[in-house]
């Protein structure tokens, strides 16, 4: 259950990453 939820999290940020990235924005 853990490991499922680490991954639903990094999954998460690497969306929110793209889409600042998409904005213009640089992480």
């Amino acid at each position: 259950m853990k490991l499922l939820i680490v991954e639903d999290q990094n999954e998460l940020r690497s969306l929110l990453k793209k889409r600042l990235n998409e904005a213009g924005y640089i992480i």
